[in-house]
């Protein structure tokens, strides 16, 4: 009796310890599932992409995408092309814009690379630009002033456009020192929307930002940048596609291109060949032009630069984003960032 007594003890010792055992294997492989799965995120993160499946590219799904913060939500990706999320606030949100902060501050704005400011002026006598009055409202929300300090209270200037909650792309010159120290520009902020000296959306300050190594080599080729903020403008001002495709497959939609931006001055609509300067007396407005002629295309250095002769540019617009709208979906594709005179966009 005593002897069955032991043994059944030893049994239940025994199950237990092979449950223990078997327990202690779950624990581990749920502990490397998630370790994996952090890795996997800590890479993405890292990339600053989040590749939608076609199970989730659906609206009920797509509604919560809008707020994901450093992400570029790739929705269709191809060899040839691939586009990322567009988002368009609800009327709701513009609505709710209440307490807009003002602010006053004067800037010089950032010329472009080989700027031939001189030779734009002289083919334009008068002002072909429209001004945009209601910057809070999409599109023109998602388009924004890119200031640095200098120091002392000396503020360089260049405009942004976002393409995520808290992502900007815009030319990398605009946040450099490139001709000078070589090192990049403290406090930068995006200031979305700003109009004259009213701020619908606030100041959101540069946490990260990502820069080719051909640039910081070449100081010319791969001139664009993704920002990083601190907060989330985005989902409040809303954001545009990127459009990153092949050279031949732009050139067949045939699109007009828009470009908006925050110039240093304009001309005048009436007299001819008077200015009207903005930034450096803080004003701080967005104006827009739309363009036929860009399908014109060559290589130089090894970049694929789109030409145009018939949009007006001044200092200040560099680092804006060209784009397309398709009527068809009310989408808004980014396909190049403005970076360069005479008259030569880049398609990333």
């Amino acid at each position: 009796m005593v002897f069955r007594k032991k043994r059944v003890i030893e049994i239940q010792r025994k199950e237990r310890y092979e449950s223990a055992g078997k327990l202690e294997d779950v624990i581990r492989k749920e502990i490397e599932k998630i370790e994996k799965k952090l890795d996997d995120e800590k890479k993405d993160q890292a990339n600053h992409t989040f590749k939608l499946n076609s199970d989730r590219s659906n609206p009920d799904y797509l509604k919560g995408i809008p707020g994901e913060k450093c992400r570029l939500v790739v929705l269709f990706d191809s060899e040839s092309q691939a586009k990322t999320l567009c988002f368009q606030p609800s009327q709701s949100k513009w609505m709710r814009l209440e307490g807009l902060e003002t602010s006053h501050f004067i800037a010089k704005t950032t010329k472009e690379v080989h700027d031939n400011e001189n030779a734009c002026l002289k083919q334009y006598d008068r002002e072909l630009r429209t001004r945009i009055e209601n910057t809070s409202t999409f599109p023109y929300s998602v388009h924004g002033l890119v200031r640095a300090d200098r120091g002392g209270g000396n503020y360089l200037t260049g405009t942004g456009i976002l393409i995520g909650a808290d992502l900007v792309l815009k030319a990398t010159h605009n946040i450099y020192d490139y001709k000078g120290t070589k090192q990049q520009y403290r406090d930068i902020v995006l200031i979305p929307g700003i109009n004259e000296q009213v701020i619908p959306f606030g100041v959101f300050k540069l946490l990260e930002s990502y820069v080719p190594k051909d640039f910081l080599t070449s100081w010319e080729k791969e001139d664009y940048t993704l920002l990083v903020l601190d907060g989330a403008p985005g989902t409040l001002a809303g954001f545009f596609c990127l459009h990153v495709v092949h050279k031949e497959i732009i050139k067949e939609k045939r699109k007009k291109l828009n470009a908006i931006g925050y110039p240093g001055y304009v001309r005048t609509k009436v007299e001819r060949k008077k200015l009207k300067v903005l930034t450096s007396k803080g004003r701080h407005q967005l104006w827009r032009m739309e363009g036929e002629g860009w399908l014109e295309a060559d290589e130089e250095n090894g970049n694929f630069l789109i030409h145009y002769s018939d949009i007006m540019t001044t200092s200040g617009q560099s680092g804006r984003g060209e784009f397309y709208h398709d009527e068809a979906t009310n989408q808004y594709y980014i396909i190049g960032i403005h970076f360069r005179k005479p008259r030569k966009k880049r398609l990333q």
